[in-house]
């Protein structure tokens, strides 16, 4: 729900980095998942878009005949069904452009690639001190707030600085192939 939230929300503040997308998910008898967990999935899906409003519903497409109708060059051997969601494309790079530059106008400094060598937070001074690597010299910085922006390495980044109790990300493996 969060994330169609924030793509609802990302759709109206930035329609040109974002667009809706289609995307068909075809199953297949030797498939892991039950098809009745996909399609029920599917719905529940479905239910959290409409609860934000204005999305489309998912259509489940019942038999290998329907689902060939939407991508007539899938095998079919065992396809048995498939469903229909709407999500967005998000143009990724400019969405993190636009971020950064908002931040800057409202005082942030960011710096693209400065690699982290340890941040710790003084609880006394309540800054945050970063010790940062860019172009092979290093520097240090303090600052009252302290976003972490690197993505799939956030848990790399807050090893270094000894913090953290586990893992805050989770890696996720797939892939969206656009025809």
């Amino acid at each position: 729900f969060s994330s169609l939230k924030e793509s609802s929300i990302l759709e109206k503040i930035a329609p040109e980095i974002i667009r809706p997308i289609e995307l068909v998910v075809p199953i297949y008898r030797s498939d892991d998942q039950n098809p009745w967990a996909v399609y029920f999935g599917t719905l529940f899906y479905g239910l959290l878009a409409f609860l934000l409003g204005n999305r489309p519903t998912p259509r489940i497409l019942w038999g290998q005949k329907s689902v060939l109708k939407w991508i007539p060059n899938l095998n079919p051997k065992d396809l048995i069904g498939g469903v229909i969601i709407w999500d967005h494309m998000t143009d990724d790079r400019r969405l993190v452009e636009a971020t950064i530059r908002s931040a800057v106008r409202s005082g942030a400094q960011a710096f693209e690639n400065a690699f982290v060598q340890t941040y710790r937070f003084d609880s006394q001074k309540n800054i945050y001190e970063i010790n940062v690597e860019r172009n092979k010299e290093k520097q240090s910085y303090s600052a009252r707030k302290l976003i972490d922006a690197g993505g799939p390495w956030v848990d790399k980044i807050r090893a270094r600085a000894q913090e953290g109790n586990g893992d805050l990300i989770v890696p996720v493996a797939g892939s969206h192939i656009v025809l």
